[in-house]
């Protein structure tokens, strides 16, 4: 069953934008994280439960 990563960008009210990450397997979403104040970040915390929580990395990885 793959795994992936998706990332969003959200616009705040102040302009600034946040990054919530999801994981996503066989089409449904398993674990909704948090927003992080870049993508980078967002990556490396999606990338972190991914290997340590599902014991895998994910096939993708996709910034929306």
């Amino acid at each position: 069953m793959p795994i992936e990563l998706f990332i969003e960008k959200w616009s705040t009210q102040t302009g600034d934008y946040l990054y919530p990450w999801s994981i996503w397997q066989d089409g449904r979403q398993v674990h909704f994280g948090q927003r992080m104040r870049t993508p980078e970040e967002a990556e490396r915390e999606g990338l972190h439960y991914c290997q340590h929580v599902l014991g895998e990395l994910p096939e993708r990885v996709s910034r929306l």
